[in-house]
């Protein structure tokens, strides 16, 4: 499950070692698990003369019930390891001949509590035409600040880094939402 954000009303570790070097003012989420899009490209001059954003990231993180993670950075990690969740993130490029965006990176990382090593499956331009899988395209926000409603399914072995061989058996994956645009105050 995935949750709206909102902010904590203390900060975390990661949000007073961030804004103390950088000089923001952040703020984590109530839980980490949100799903959110972001304009990676912003400010760009391709996103200027267009007027839209160029390349839009949605970042899922999904857990098996809503969790408020301590203040403490070690403790927080060291809680995370022990947590079933599950990280999407998925990329889109404006394509102009195409009129479109197009996908041009899938991520899945499922991280079963307490298992040292996560199932990653990792993949770019591409590596995307080897896959089993549709992912559904998305449209221009519009207005400039819409949800944006995404749907992944099909199969996925385990790459787990972009450029790596696949290996092992397929897992099959039906991930949807809606990705809220990210707030400013969230430090990701």
């Amino acid at each position: 499950m995935s949750y709206p954000a909102i902010p904590a009303e203390t900060k975390r570790g990661g949000n007073i070692l961030h804004d103390n070097f950088w000089g923001f003012e952040t703020r984590s989420p109530v839980t980490p698990y949100l799903t959110v899009w972001r304009d990676v490209a912003k400010n760009t001059v391709q996103d200027r003369k267009l007027g839209w954003p160029t390349r839009i990231m949605v970042f899922s993180i999904f857990g098996t019930e809503p969790w408020m993670p301590p203040t403490n950075l070690v403790e927080e990690a060291t809680q995370d390891q022990m947590r079933d969740s599950a990280h999407l993130r998925l990329g889109w490029q404006w394509d102009d001949e195409k009129g479109r965006y197009a996908l041009e990176q899938l991520s899945l990382e499922l991280q079963l509590g307490g298992r040292e090593r996560p199932f990653r499956s990792m993949h770019h331009h591409e590596e995307l035409e080897m896959l089993d899988v549709e992912v559904s395209p998305i449209d221009r926000p519009d207005p400039a600040d819409a949800a944006i409603p995404f749907r992944v399914s099909g199969h996925l072995r385990e790459r787990y880094n972009s450029g790596e061989a696949i290996k092992g058996d397929p897992v099959r994956v039906t991930i949807m939402g809606t990705a809220e645009l990210q707030p400013d105050w969230i430090m990701y």
